[in-house]
């Protein structure tokens, strides 16, 4: 038995029909998988799956529209199969009414109770009292040794004047972390789905 088949078995209680890959995925591996009784699920494989499970999990709590947290066994995180299509202006309109719910969801301060990443880069969340140090120290200064000199240098003076360009305190709203066309999961009749949160 595969270790995706023992995961499989230990959340529905069947093995895998069949499984071939999908696009995306800087930090797992992600899959759609055919159950043996035909149910067709998403699973992403790699090391943080529990990390996004509750992003996730909490996101969906928050009333914004992500998909469905089917079980979590191991490094495998099963996820509700979505029907893609292409963006249309219902879909973004519901994106849009997806985002409000997600950032009406507040918080104390800034940050998150784990650490993630961004491919090899490793974004600490440790919790900041203001704006821009959560800016400059979680998320600007951690790309600096991956990036050529020139480059780090320059994000290095950009982290510096933060404090003069950025309110120190705005409202602390639930985010997603890694927003972009690639992380909206479209769908028919005008839906719109947001995937690996960060």
């Amino acid at each position: 038995m595969s270790d995706l088949d023992h995961s499989a078995h230990a959340v529905f209680g069947q093995g895998v029909e069949s499984s071939r890959p999908l696009h995306g995925g800087d930090l797992s591996e992600v899959r759609l998988v055919v159950l043996q009784d035909g149910q067709s699920v998403v699973v992403k494989i790699g090391p943080v799956v529990e990390t996004e499970a509750r992003m996730l999990e909490t996101m969906a709590a928050a009333k914004a529209p992500t998909p469905s947290v089917l079980g979590l066994s191991r490094h495998h995180l099963f996820l509700e199969a979505l029907p893609e299509s292409g963006a249309s202006a219902a879909g973004w309109e519901a994106l849009a009414k997806g985002l409000r719910r997600l950032h009406s969801h507040l918080g104390a301060d800034y940050g998150w109770q784990e650490a993630y990443a961004f491919g090899a880069v490793e974004i600490p969340n440790r919790p900041r009292t203001d704006w821009p140090s959560f800016w400059a120290e979680n998320r600007l200064l951690p790309s600096v040794p991956h990036l050529p000199a020139a480059l780090a240098r320059r994000v290095e003076a950009i982290a510096e004047k933060l404090p003069d360009i950025l309110p120190v305190r705005p409202g602390t709203s639930l985010l997603h972390g890694d927003l972009w066309s690639g992380n909206v999961l479209f769908g028919p009749r005008g839906t719109a789905h947001l995937i690996d949160p960060a």
